[in-house]
């Protein structure tokens, strides 16, 4: 897409279109890692909070709202609950519960991403066909 833009730009805004491409491209992915990993806990939550048996405490999930630090929280895990009644299979059945969640969170991220490639690879047959320039543009008489 660089040189597509680069064609398309007049030569003397070439840097600017090329800069603003660059720019566009990087807010852009930014943003869609922002959207997407927010789309993935969201789904997270709320399949997690379904997988939870009726009358867990709440501080007991608390610890859970971050999947990625549960693998480091074990032994603190084990701890907490081992305080309440049948604590240690209560602890394994949210473990338990924490791949189908994030599987779900996954499966939806790709599904909306496998449709936004299919939309956006579409789109590409409206971009204007422009014929490439080769070398310099030629001088003109004054």
């Amino acid at each position: 897409y660089t040189v597509a833009v680069q064609n398309a730009a007049p030569p003397k805004h070439m840097g600017i279109a090329t800069a603003s491409a660059t720019f566009f491209r990087s807010i852009g992915s930014t943003v869609g890692v922002a959207i997407f990993g927010s789309l993935l806990l969201t789904h997270y939550h709320h399949d997690f909070a379904k997988a939870v048996p009726r009358g867990v405490p709440q501080e007991a999930t608390t610890a859970f709202s971050n999947p990625l630090l549960l693998g480091q929280m074990r032994p603190q895990l084990e701890a907490t609950f081992s305080r309440f009644d049948n604590g240690p299979r209560l602890l394994e059945t949210l473990y338990a519960s924490v791949g189908p969640a994030l599987l779900g969170g996954i499966q939806s991220i790709f599904l909306i991403s496998a449709g936004l490639m299919i939309g956006l690879s579409a789109l590409n047959f409206l971009l204007k066909d422009e014929t490439l320039r080769h070398g310099p543009p030629p001088p003109t008489a004054e």
